[in-house]
């Protein structure tokens, strides 16, 4: 049997075989043991409760994690999940290997370009979490494979399997579909086999549904009414809106507004910046080499990778648009520039062909090129030393602690609304996975995924007051405050007067206004619950812990800091006090961005340091742009502390004059126009 296997892959085994190995040992020991940020926490939590994850609903992914989790019991449920990852990397430097092994028939030259991909930092590090771009890159990298297998020798089986591993992978993640046009340039013969062989499309049509059918997962775990349930798929209709993504946009990266044709320039740079950095210049440049080669030897197989490197990168980056907002936004983004940084690599051991081949005919003795060659292998060795620590997340717990201790902010027996992605996912993995805090009721703001909670209290609100309409959400709040305390991650805006929202840990307490605290009340009942969160500092922070989330989950705790400030400075009129927790907020996060917009507001309005202000809200600008409210402290600085308006008018042109929009323009289409205490 094990000789049969051989005969399939045909390739020499031992070199890969070692790589497999070695890049298998490390990846196992990078692993994850904590819940990264963003969907992740999402993720994981709905495939260890069997649920629904966020649309489009990622059922083979959750299918996947629901059985790694209830199997591999002695880890971790985050470490189970993100073992799919790993092995779906291993899986895609496999096909990788035989794929490159195809085009150049060198052993060398595929194994130095499958070690560059394995050893590339965005390839290796989303191998070690649990995030569904590893399984897409596999099936992409097995699609391609198929592709050019099929270019070479027509099978009908292939067309098959292709046709089957299209349908499953659309299962995993939507953005396989960008390398559809591709696949049918590859496949393209198909046609003329079809026009024959009428039945072979209703194969190739059954091969898909049953790809595909693994979307049935979706509305059978949706009747179990799991604890996370997106959409609801329990008929048709919603079913539809979880697979085309209707709450978010069927077309669309994400709720955000577009950007302008400057920012998209600079959002390409920084896409192009960060694949030369993962795969390393050298291997870029070989990349570029392998282009040139493939056109003149392998036209349409050249063709095909050219344009699905430009559909998958460029194309897509600059079409998703996703705005230059802060650290989170650039962190969602890079995940997207894995696909095109494997399909470029695809190129590299064609490049060293042609190395190889100017290097024969350059020296006369075959020793020195192939010294020359064997100088190559140091560009993965390179790799490995660069990125083995900063793709090791198994000791790192900043994303559950993140979870654990906005919980831990609450009062005993809550209603806690989260609100946030990386908030509301690593909340529900430390609430729902690791039981953290079940006094707590939890409500989602968005409303969208599973508010069981909040649902029965809506029933309960129209029954008691006799009502068919949905009450509001301020009226639901009022309500639930009759019977438990309210905490929230968010200012929800509130009409009654009697009411405030107090900053407290990391987010708000609902209060009547005579229920407020003293002033020395309130300072030592933070105090006291800041000793319990203990939040991390950007400082402090080595290696891996430096990665784009984790530094926006530590600017969570800076900027919480920063609301409990200018409460001080606000309702208690304290200065001081406001001070020195905006020094504790610069020590968390010296680049976070609210504690400057507190400092420009008390250096303004109670010192009267025009230039002090308007240098601190510049930086609060700098960091976070597009923050309505920022802005309108700047035009205050301008207008009430400077008594200057010209200036105001001369920053609205300067800005319309970098970003290539009007000021106003920026902020109608800007969903960030909270006020400051709600940052």
């Amino acid at each position: 049997m094990f000789k049969n296997l051989l005969v399939f892959f045909k390739f020499r085994l031992s070199p890969l075989l070692f790589l497999l190995l070695f890049a298998s040992f490390f990846y196992a020991r990078n692993l994850t043991n904590d819940i990264y940020g963003g969907d992740s926490g999402d993720l994981v939590t709905a495939a260890f409760v069997g649920g629904i994850a966020h649309p489009p609903g990622y059922p083979l992914h959750t299918l996947l994690g629901f059985i790694s989790s209830h199997l591999l019991i002695f880890i971790p449920v985050v470490s189970s999940v993100a073992l799919i990852s790993a092995i779906a990397s291993l899986i895609s430097l496999l096909f990788f290997y035989k794929l490159s092994f195809k085009l150049t028939k060198s052993t060398y030259f595929s194994i130095v370009s499958t070690a560059t991909l394995a050893f590339s930092f965005l390839f290796w590090f989303y191998s070690e979490i649990a995030e569904v771009f590893s399984l897409n890159t596999m099936f992409a990298i097995l699609l391609l494979y198929l592709g050019v297998s099929f270019y070479k020798n027509k099978k009908v089986k292939i067309l098959m399997l292709a046709s089957f591993i299209f349908g499953l992978s659309l299962t995993n993640h939507h953005t396989i579909i960008l390398i559809s046009p591709v696949l049918l340039l590859l496949f393209f013969g198909a046609f003329r086999i079809i026009i024959k062989q009428k039945r072979v499309l209703f194969y190739l049509l059954i091969s898909f549904l049953l790809g595909f059918s693994v979307y049935l997962y979706a509305p059978i775990a949706a009747f179990r009414v799991p604890v996370i349930n997106w959409d609801n798929p329990v008929n048709l209709g919603n079913l539809i809106n979880l697979i085309l993504r209707k709450g978010y946009g069927t077309f669309q990266a994400g709720n955000f507004p577009s950007v302008s044709s400057v920012e998209r320039i600079v959002i390409l740079k920084i896409f192009l910046s960060e694949v030369v950095s993962s795969i390393s210049l050298p291997a870029f440049i070989i990349s570029l080499l392998g282009i040139l080669y493939a056109l003149k030897k392998e036209r349409t197989v050249a063709v095909s990778f050219i344009f699905a490197f430009i559909i998958t990168g460029p194309l897509f980056i600059s079409y998703a648009g996703f705005p230059l907002w802060n650290i989170f936004i650039l962190s969602v983004s890079e995940r997207f520039y894995i696909l095109p940084s494997v399909i470029l690599l695809l190129f590299m051991p064609l490049g060293l062909l042609l190395i190889k081949n100017l290097l024969t005919n350059s020296f006369s003795q075959k020793v020195y090129s192939m010294l020359v060659l064997a100088m190559f292998i140091f560009i993965p060795v390179l790799l490995f030393i660069k990125n083995n620590e900063s793709t090791n997340l198994s000791n790192i717990n900043i994303g559950n602690k993140l979870g654990e201790n906005i919980l831990t902010s609450a009062p005993q027996g809550a209603a806690l609304i989260i609100a946030g992605d990386t908030a509301i996912f690593n909340t529900w993995y430390a609430y729902y996975v690791n039981n953290f805090r079940p006094d707590i009721e939890l409500i989602q703001a968005s409303g969208l995924a599973n508010n069981y909670y909040l649902d029965k209290e809506v029933e309960e609100y129209k029954k008691k007051h006799n009502i068919l309409k949905e009450p509001s959400m301020e009226e639901l709040i009022l309500e639930i405050s009759k019977k438990r305390p309210v905490f929230s991650l968010l200012r929800i805006d509130l009409k009654r007067d009697e009411y405030k929202w107090v900053p407290a840990g990391m987010g708000y307490i609902l209060l009547k206004v005579e229920d407020i605290p003293s002033k020395n009340g309130y300072i030592s009942k933070n105090n006291s619950l800041w000793e319990k969160l203990d939040p991390p500092k950007k400082d402090s922070l080595k290696g891996p812990e430096r990665n784009l989330i984790y530094l926006d989950i530590v600017s969570k705790y800076a900027d919480s800091k920063s609301r409990i400030a200018l409460f001080l400075y606000q309702h208690y009129k304290d200065s001081a006090a406001a001070l020195l927790y905006l020094n504790e907020a610069e020590k968390i996060d010296k680049d976070a961005h609210a504690h400057y917009a507190a400092r420009a507001i008390i250096e303004g309005a109670e010192f009267g340091n025009c230039s002090s202000a308007e240098k601190n809200i510049l930086t609060a600008i700098e960091k976070s742009r597009l923050t309505r409210a920022y802005y309108s402290v700047l035009e205050l600085i301008y207008k009430e502390c400077y008594k200057d308006a010209l200036k105001w008018d001369d920053y609205q042109n300067k800005f319309e004059e970098k970003y290539g929009i009007s000021f106003s323009e920026a902020f109608v289409e800007s969903s960030k126009s909270a006020d400051l205490n709600n940052l």
